[in-house]
């Protein structure tokens, strides 16, 4: 059999950017928070904000994202610390732009601190169904994990609805 150079291009091309196919984004609430309309975690919120980043430490997150509220930038301190990252900002009034120009594009993990309002509606707009249906306002716990996989012309999603640190107080 002879040596065919495009064929082994075109092989080394599929197999090696298949790593660059498929997304993890990891979806949270702020931790717990204290009164007033741009108020800082509790004690129990910074305690959350560090289990967040010692379950995600080593995930391989790449980009962190986070509204310019203290409460989500304090959640997502301690893990872009940890990881000597930048957390980026974007407005949760731009959502749907934010999702399709820096969440949608594929083959990078990403940390994304919301709020109750938002992170659901993160999770869909990245092809995903949450069960849930709305977030209360003491439920801090919730970690949803997106993966996005193209393989070829075929996009697959799977959604993980998990929780992380201490319970809520709402559970």
């Amino acid at each position: 059999m002879k040596f065919n150079p495009l064929l082994f291009l075109f092989c080394m091309y599929f197999l090696l950017g298949q790593s660059a196919c498929i997304s993890y984004t990891y979806i949270v609430r702020h931790a717990d928070k204290g009164e007033g309309n741009d108020p800082d975690l509790l004690d129990a919120g910074s305690e959350r904000a560090v289990a967040l980043a010692q379950l995600l430490k080593s995930q391989g997150i790449q980009e962190i994202y986070s509204t310019n509220f203290k409460r989500t930038r304090q959640t997502a301190a301690p893990l872009a610390d940890s990881l000597g990252l930048n957390v980026i900002l974007y407005g949760s009034d731009t959502l749907q732009s934010f999702v399709t120009h820096r969440l949608v594009p594929l083959g990078k993990k990403r940390l994304v601190v919301g709020h109750s309002n938002t992170i659901l509606s993160i999770a869909a707009a990245l092809g995903a169904s949450p069960t849930l249906q709305s977030v209360p306002d003491d439920d801090y716990d919730n970690l949803l994990i997106v993966k996005r996989r193209r393989f070829l012309n075929d996009l697959t999603i799977s959604l993980t609805e998990t929780t992380y640190g201490l319970p809520s107080p709402a559970q």
